[in-house]
Parts: C-alpha cells; sequence; structure tokens
C-alpha cells in the first residue's frame, strides 16, 4: 500500500513545482519587460517622491470596500446567524492567501471557516463565491465601464474589452437570474441528465444541486437582485477612488474614469492566477493601461510598482490582523472536523445537515 502511495504523492508533488516554476518564470519574464519598456532609475527615482498622506487615505478606502464586499457575500448567504463582523474578518484573511498563494487558494478558506464555525453548507458556500460573486463582479464592471465610456472618449485599444466584458456580464447574469427563478424546472432537467451517470457519481451532485441554487438565491427577486447589484457598485466605486488616491500619492492628476478604467484594468489581471502574488503582469497590465490613458510611461511604470508593493504589504497587514481577531488556526484550515465558534449562537454541523435543502433565510 505504501508503495503504491508514494507514487502518487510524488506526481503530485512534482507537478506542484513545475507549476510553480512555470509561475516564477512567468514573473520574471513579465517583470523583465516592465524594467525592459521603462526606465528603472527614473522609475526607483519616482518611488521617492510618494506623498504619504494620500497613501494612507489609499488605503484605508481600500479596507473599507473589502468591508463592502464582504457585507455583499453576507447578503448572498441570507444566513442571518452568522455575523457579519466574523465573515468580514473571513474576506480579508482569504484576500491576503489569494494574493500570498497560487491559484486563488484564498477563496477556499471562504468555503472552509464558514462551514465549519457556522455550519453553513459548503455547496451554498462555494455557489456565492465562485459563481454568484464572479458574476455580479464582472456585471459591475459592465456597467462602469459603460458609464466611463459616456464621460469619456475610451482608448481605442479598450473599446473590445467593454464590449467583450459587457456581452458576457449580460449573459451570465441572466442565465443566474433564469436559473434561480424557474428552479423547479431546472432542477427537474438537471435530474434528468444526471440520471445518465452511475449512482456513486449522480448522487452526490444530486444532493448538493439544491444547496447550490440557495446560493444564489439573492437574485430571486427583482428587490434583492437590485440590493446586490447596488452594493457591488458601491464597493467598486470605492475601489475606483482607491486607484483615485493612489494616482495622487505618486503624483498622478487622473479623472475619475481613467480611474476606473485603471482598477479595472489592475483587479482583472489580478484575478488571474498567472504568478505567485501576480508580480510581473500587474505591473505591466497597469503601466500599459495608464499609457493608454495618456500618462508618461516612467509615472505609469513607478505608479504600478509602488502601489503593488503597498497594497500587498497592507493586504497582508489586514490579513494577519483578521486571523488573530477571530483566532483562525490551523484546525479551521483543514478538511473535516470543526473550528472554534466565533459566536456561541452558531448552529450546530448537525442541525445545519438536518435543514440542508431548505432554502436561505435572506437577511
Amino acid at each position: 500500500m505504501l508503495g503504491g502511495a508514494t507514487p502518487g504523492m510524488g506526481t503530485v508533488l512534482g507537478r506542484g513545482f513545475l507549476r510553480a516554476l512555470l509561475q516564477i518564470g512567468f514573473a520574471l519574464a513579465a517583470l523583465g519587460i516592465f524594467f525592459w519598456r521603462v526606465d528603472a532609475g527614473a522609475v526607483l527615482a519616482q518611488l521617492g517622491k510618494v506623498d504619504i498622506r494620500w497613501a494612507l487615505v489609499a488605503l484605508a478606502a481600500f479596507t473599507a470596500s473589502k468591508f463592502l464586499h464582504a457585507w455583499r457575500w453576507w447578503h448572498f448567504l441570507g444566513r442571518p446567524e452568522a455575523p457579519i463582523a466574523p465573515l468580514s474578518a473571513v474576506f480579508l484573511i482569504s484576500n491576503m492567501a489569494n494574493s500570498l498563494l497560487p491559484l486563488r487558494a484564498g477563496d477556499l478558506l471562504r468555503v472552509e471557516v464558514p462551514a465549519k464555525r457556522f455550519g453553513i453548507p459548503r455547496s451554498l458556500l462555494a455557489s456565492s463565491v465562485f459563481v454568484v460573486e464572479s458574476v455580479l463582479d464582472l456585471f459591475a464592471f459592465a456597467v462602469l465601464l459603460v458609464a466611463a465610456l459616456l464621460m469619456t472618449d475610451l482608448p481605442v485599444v479598450l473599446r473590445p474589452l467593454v464590449g467583450l466584458i459587457g456581452g458576457s456580464a449580460v449573459v451570465l447574469f441572466g442565465a443566474m437570474v433564469v436559473l434561480v427563478r424557474s428552479r423547479s424546472a431546472v432542477e427537474q432537467w438537471f435530474g434528468r441528465a444526471l440520471g445518465w451517470l452511475p449512482e456513486r457519481i449522480e448522487r452526490p451532485i444530486a444532493s448538493r444541486l439544491p444547496e447550490f441554487v440557495d446560493g444564489m438565491a439573492s437574485l430571486g427577486t427583482n428587490m434583492e437582485a437590485a440590493r446586490v447589484v447596488a452594493i457591488s457598485l458601491i464597493a467598486w466605486l470605492v475601489e475606483v477612488g482607491v486607484y483615485f488616491l493612489l494616482a495622487k500619492a505618486f503624483g498622478l492628476d487622473l479623472h475619475i474614469s481613467q480611474a476606473l478604467i485603471l482598477m479595472i484594468a489592475a483587479n482583472l489581471i489580478v484575478s488571474l492566477p498567472l504568478t505567485p502574488w501576480s508580480i510581473g503582469p500587474y505591473e505591466l497590465a497597469v503601466t500599459e493601461a495608464l499609457v493608454a490613458i495618456g500618462e508618461p510611461r516612467t509615472e505609469a511604470g513607478a505608479f504600478a510598482l509602488g502601489s503593488h508593493l503597498m497594497l500587498q504589504a497592507w493586504i497582508v497587514v489586514t490579513g494577519i490582523a483578521a486571523m488573530l481577531w477571530i483566532g483562525l488556526g490551523p484546525r479551521d484550515l483543514w478538511p473535516g472536523g470543526g473550528g472554534k465558534s466565533v459566536t456561541q449562537d452558531a448552529p450546530s454541523a448537525d442541525a445545519t445537515d438536518a435543514t440542508a435543502s431548505d432554502s436561505p433565510r435572506r437577511p
């Protein structure tokens, strides 16, 4: 048995090592292109001119935007028994893990930790984190890009991006709404489709499907959908303010529409798990976005490099503070088992299993 297990483990480690090497190689290549396209000496000299007062205000606004995103997530879950304060801490910890670990592994924390501490079904959590949140972010980006298009002439190179994001957002958002509001018909259709699969595969999927759809229940009515869309727009507008303030710190005078384009470019590149800490792709994408909207390359490069360092450091600081606040430990991270409850009123996992098929309670 041991002899059979060792090669499998070696294969997994080998693949992980190869992936890490590829990511590091890509990061070095991207950084090489970045420093090749800018005057490195001038960029480093520009970093010494940062106005720390604007930077501190920007970092405070950045944390405020994360609390708004956490509040939206609480609405997605529809679980009043899960306190919003600890969920906000979990969100900050997940944000830190996403910045430090490959393949956005931090998002898994937002499934595992609330499942253990509050007994929320993992299928519901996965749906809210990986489906609803991603589609609503895309939808919010599309709305904001259209607003930017109305306020100012977007650079020609960015206009295809508006069409791609807008079209994708409308299709995906519409599909989610149909899925939630035609739940019975959709579940019947999936039931028939799953019937062709072997029982050992079909049964686990069928048992978790209702909980997965529950994670989209925040789109069940026009009022609820309007609420989460409004929170999404406000949260991302605050983050537009973050990049506007960071630009001030680095001596750039951007219009709000330009800061909006910059925010979307930065967040889209960070959402792709291309390199550790997004080193390289972030610098390239942000620099080119600023150059596309008319900023000098040296100042753009200094902003890209300096803002990345600031935001990464701040994300780690707030993530560690959140871990200490809720007492997150190793047992919260391992699959299975229980973690220390944040609140005495949190329901047990057994109680949740008994009502897993019920629709979530809306806040």
